[in-house]
């Protein structure tokens, strides 16, 4: 989901990755996803599982059926909605796109030098990126609270930027979108944090 939200920022991204993108009254679709780097076309129809007559799985906002189409492709090209419960923004935007990537792991508490830059230069660039947080022995569905993050989750990355605050120091600062679309971050700068002037703000 997290690869998708992502996919939802460059419209004719997802546009490519339809070859019908309309509906139509047959209820077809086929989509162009690449396995292993190999491109398919993955055919599906508009049947989409629910419970209590809401989406079981992938939902939009509004009336857009596309995101709930991606979801089955993919479910489809892996055997089952069981088999795609998680797994790696990379491998996701990889099928979708048949880009390639990049994977960066942070394994300590020092940080990996120069991912800052790393990641300011592929925003430049217009690349799509996401990343997730994991913390060892902790089970995916407990969330620390107090910053508003869920471990063993995965998030869009939405924008990277380095500012002045207001004391003239350089901050840089990495806007994650959480494809639940709740529990937000609380910390510094976080939405109602004081840290943002109206300046900062536009």
């Amino acid at each position: 989901m997290s690869a998708i939200a992502i996919m939802a920022e460059w419209p004719k991204r997802v546009m490519d990755a339809f070859i019908i993108d309309t509906a139509n009254e047959q209820g077809v679709y086929g989509l162009v996803l690449y396995k292993n780097g190999i491109k398919q076309v993955i055919i599906i129809d508009d049947y989409i599982a629910c419970n209590c007559g809401e989406p079981a799985f992938a939902e939009a906002h509004g009336n857009e059926l596309w995101v709930m189409l991606m979801e089955k492709a993919w479910a489809k090209m892996h055997g089952s909605y069981l088999a795609i419960r998680s797994g790696w923004i990379s491998e996701a935007l990889y099928t979708m796109t048949g880009a390639p990537y990049e994977t960066i792991e942070n394994v300590n508490t020092d940080g990996v030098p120069g991912l800052f830059e790393k990641l300011y230069r592929a925003e430049q660039k217009n690349y799509a990126m996401g990343c997730g947080l994991q913390a060892a022995g902790v089970d995916s569905e407990t969330a620390d609270e107090s910053l508003g993050l869920v471990y063993s989750h995965a998030y869009s990355i939405m924008g990277v930027a380095r500012v002045k605050d207001k004391l003239g120091l350089t901050v840089d600062l990495v806007k994650l979108r959480n494809p639940w679309g709740e529990l937000d971050w609380t910390g510094a700068w976080s939405d109602n944090c004081s840290n943002w002037t109206p300046q900062l703000e536009k």
